[in-house]
């Protein structure tokens, strides 16, 4: 079904545009040129999902670029609204994703999660017999940096300009 353009409005208040072309059928699923908008934040779709039994053996492909803009991130999760609140406005969260093989299966090319100039984290690897937590088994490799992060400090509930933590300049490279 080719969506030249749907818009609809979520019930915390964000005005949704959505384009692109979805396939559905009795053995896949599929998003082809997807975009999810919002005014300020954007996300590109382009996924492969087998639909057949056994689940764990169905090929699977996802790419993901979004740009995300913390007054999105704000509307959608209030709950979150101070923490948001000290981070800069003139960036948005930009997360990038590729991974392929089954959905049981799963080879991570990439994930990243940055907020250009302050902090980033990338992950790498592969995972297995991810529908079967006792089982699984993997290798993901971790990098990242915080070079600014003064929009992450803790601040004491009684008076908000007293720092109690902040978080130094840091990188980051680990396995899990």
């Amino acid at each position: 079904v080719p969506i030249k353009r749907f818009y609809a409005n979520e019930r915390c208040g964000l005005q949704l545009n959505v384009s692109g072309l979805f396939e559905m059928d009795s053995i896949r699923l599929s998003a082809k040129d997807f975009k999810l908008a919002t005014l300020a934040s954007q996300f590109d779709i382009n996924a492969n999902l087998g639909l057949g039994t056994p689940l764990d053996n169905q090929p699977l492909d996802l790419n993901i670029a979004s740009e995300i803009s913390i007054a999105d991130l704000q509307i959608l999760f209030p709950q979150y609204h101070d923490i948001l609140a000290d981070m800069p406005r003139n960036r948005k969260i930009e997360i990038y994703s590729s991974l392929n093989g089954s959905i049981g299966d799963i080879q991570l090319d990439n994930l990243s999660v940055e907020l250009p100039n302050h902090w980033s984290v990338a992950a790498k690897g592969h995972i297995a017999e991810v529908l079967d937590i006792d089982k699984a088994i993997g290798s993901i490799d971790i990098t990242g940096n915080i070079i600014n992060a003064k929009h992450l400090s803790v601040r004491s509930s009684e008076d908000k300009s007293k720092v109690l933590l902040q978080i130094p300049k840091l990188d980051l490279n680990g396995n899990i």
